[in-house]
């Protein structure tokens, strides 16, 4: 999915369990192959391969979390009624937050330690909570992290280094509509947070279940030792069906990582959107959706966009792929 290592900083925002160096340790032994981390207070946060974990504790974790939601509404309603704080929340990827120029990522340690001793109690891991916590905390951020590399629309709108910057320049360009710019602005929404198609997909009941099985696969893949897989791996088995759903994704690290990156291509796509439309029945993604939420295997990487073509001719529909193919040939003819 990379030629190169993407960045990762960490940062006690709020947290009264600080992330401290025994597991910024951890974190290197786990994830050293494919993320570098920084400590550095002065680091170019503004890079756009690297991306910010805030540590918060319960209380500032479920305010950001609401203000995340409320950003993304669909409707008229007041902040106060639009979310409520999920207890079973641990974290959360934020591509929507204006305090921050690029995306960022909530962790809550306290949730994670509450958890760690509930599994522990319970039986479902026989490990001491010294073990499970350090492992499902590095499992969450791993998860977080990879709805951050499956949502291409970062690495496009988040170049600048300031907000203002992006939003006075495009004032200045005649080609484009103020109003445009005015509705983000007054909607309290960053230049980061246009994600455009994304957001519609996210209503669709097959978008939840692809996005966060695929995300505990990728989280999974790191985990080597057998003791923390076993950790990882029950965590899972317990949490709700379409994130259990990642003990299906059974793909070698590249096909895992193309996967996904095919994934993060379709949903920025005006032709899904189409077929979606256009379609009277399930589509190929409902298809996969029902499988994966059955425990279905899956042992081949998906090319999706490949599936959403053939999907449209089905449909008598030309995908953009065939008419730029075409337009090409026209012009060499």
């Amino acid at each position: 999915m990379h030629h190169y290592k993407n960045q990762v900083r960490f940062i006690n925002y709020s947290t009264s369990i600080p992330f401290d160096r025994g597991l910024l340790d951890d974190f290197i032994a786990i994830a050293k192959d494919q993320w570098t981390v920084t400590t550095d207070p002065q680091y170019d946060h503004y890079y756009p391969r690297s991306i910010n974990v805030f540590f918060a504790n319960r209380k500032e974790f479920d305010i950001k979390r609401i203000n995340e939601l409320n950003r993304t509404r669909d409707d008229e309603r007041p902040y106060d009624e639009c979310a409520e704080p999920n207890p079973d929340l641990l974290g959360f990827y934020a591509p929507c937050q204006s305090a921050y120029t690029n995306p960022v990522i909530f962790v809550c340690p306290e949730k994670i330690m509450e958890l760690s001793l509930r599994l522990n109690r319970d039986g479902t891991i026989h490990e001491k909570v010294g073990t499970i916590y350090p492992t499902l905390l590095i499992k969450v951020i791993l998860h977080e992290l990879a709805h951050w590399l499956m949502d291409g629309r970062w690495r496009r709108y988040c170049r600048c280094r300031h907000s203002a910057s992006w939003l006075t320049h495009g004032f200045d360009d005649p080609e484009r509509d103020d109003e445009w710019y005015l509705d983000i602005l007054n909607l309290g929404k960053s230049h980061c947070s246009y994600r455009g198609l994304t957001d519609r997909f996210r209503k669709q009941p097959w978008y939840t279940v692809i996005e966060e099985s695929l995300a505990n696969a990728y989280a999974l893949k790191f985990f080597k030792k057998k003791q923390q897989k076993r950790i990882a791996d029950a965590f899972v088995s317990v949490q709700p069906p379409q994130y259990r759903a990642g003990l299906c994704w059974d793909l070698s690290v590249r096909d895992l990582h193309a996967t996904m990156e095919s994934w993060a291509e379709v949903l920025d796509d005006w032709d899904l959107e189409e077929l979606i439309e256009k379609s009277s029945t399930t589509t190929f993604l409902d298809d996969l959706s029902t499988s994966l939420l059955r425990g279905d295997k899956i042992g081949t990487a998906i090319d999706f966009g490949n599936q959403r073509d053939d999907a449209l001719r089905k449909l008598g529909i030309t995908p953009w792929c065939d008419r730029r193919c075409k337009a090409g040939e026209e012009e060499t003819a």
